[in-house]
């Protein structure tokens, strides 16, 4: 019988030691709770399933075991892996093109490793022809979660923003090394965005801090999230706003968004197929998103039951229309929402999915190259 070992080349340091097989913990990582799914389907196939330190650490236990390798984007243990026999299997990226920057502008040579690639759909024009392309649906966990529970529409507040102050490129002339740091990488993205077609696309990190200084003289609106404490490239007119709205961290982000009629749902840039958990937090909620993302959204999600962003040209016009909707409109948009969540559509949606297409994967090619031995 052949001995199977899956091995998690994973990026994220907090993952490691196998942590990210324990439920009750991948469950605070957004997109990751479906993890222990897929150490379940390997318990069942009799497949040792570890993180990459774990083998690396153990690795003459395997030295006869089939190695095959799911790796979350390209890590700095992907090469010491392959150079040990382990077969590129799966690769997978959950994060956008401005965020893990390096990862896509290298995305043809690493796709071109893995016999699988699950990436966001605007990806697929980028890939090395050679990987098989999936388009990856955000997994949503939807255990212990609120499910659309609207409450009261008159009794919420106006509006919310939940998000981390992530700033990447603005500059403090009082810090030196942070100045040149920003300044260099901010040059360099104008580079790759000259030479590179994928890079082409708006960065929203702007759009959601223009959007917290009009907001923040609206009553009603508030913003949560952390690293907010301190100006992190900010000038001090953005800072004055963030610090009137003292922002804290949330413990509960569902049983937050819950409490306001809509929320800032701002991904992290403008690219085909990048959505992420942001939408359907505001739908589990039973909050209405005003959305600003992927320009495909309306393939993903029916235009009903989220208010699209680049339907106002203004936050004022945007203020506008959130002040003057009635409970009877915005009752219609949270219907519309809570039927999508019901829907064949939105499993696509869930880690029971992400973790089966995975799983679907690692059976055929395993048992495949089972027969050709």
């Amino acid at each position: 019988m052949n001995k199977i070992l899956i091995i998690c080349d994973v990026f994220t340091k907090d993952f490691l030691e196998n942590k990210l097989f324990n439920e009750s913990y991948i469950s605070n990582f957004p997109g990751s709770a479906f993890w222990p799914l897929v150490h379940d389907f390997c318990l069942q196939k009799k497949w040792v399933l570890l993180t990459s330190d774990i083998f690396l650490s153990q690795e003459q236990e395997y030295h006869q075991y089939k190695k095959y390798i799911i790796s979350e984007m390209y890590t700095p243990t992907t090469d010491i892996l392959i150079e040990k026999g382990a077969i590129p299997l799966i690769l997978f990226s959950q994060e956008s093109p401005n965020v893990a920057l390096h990862f896509h502008k290298n995305i043809y040579a690493y796709t071109g490793k893995y016999k699988h690639s699950i990436l966001f759909g605007g990806l697929k024009q980028y890939v090395h022809p050679s990987t098989v392309f999936h388009a990856l649906y955000w997994p949503n966990n939807l255990k212990n979660k609120v499910t659309n529970s609207s409450g009261n529409w008159s009794e919420k507040e106006l509006l919310v923003m939940v998000a981390s102050n992530k700033r990447r490129f603005d500059v403090a002339l009082d810090r030196p090394f942070v100045f040149w740091r920003r300044l260099i990488k901010k040059m360099y993205v104008s580079y790759i965005k000259t030479t590179n077609s994928l890079f082409r696309f708006e960065d929203l990190y702007d759009k959601r801090i223009k959007a917290i200084l009009h907001f923040s003289n609206v009553k009603g609106f508030a913003l949560f999230g952390t690293l907010w404490n301190e100006a992190n490239g900010l000038n001090q007119k953005y800072f004055e706003a963030v610090k009137k709205l003292d922002p804290v961290k949330v413990d509960d982000k569902h049983a937050t968004l819950a409490n306001y009629k809509f929320n800032l749902c701002f991904e992290n840039c403008v690219f085909p197929g990048y959505v992420t958990e942001k939408i359907f937090d505001c739908l589990l909620a039973g909050t209405i998103p005003v959305y600003f993302g992927a320009p495909d959204i309306e393939k993903y999600l029916p235009n009903g039951c989220f208010l699209n962003y680049r339907d106002y040209n203004s936050f004022p016009a945007l203020q506008k229309a959130l002040e003057g909707m009635t409970a009877e409109e915005a009752n219609s948009y949270l219907e519309s929402g809570k039927q999508f969540l019901q829907s064949n559509e939105f499993n696509k949606f869930t880690i029971t999915h992400f973790a089966g297409l995975i799983n679907d994967i690692l059976e055929k090619e395993i048992m495949l190259q089972v027969r050709n031995i």
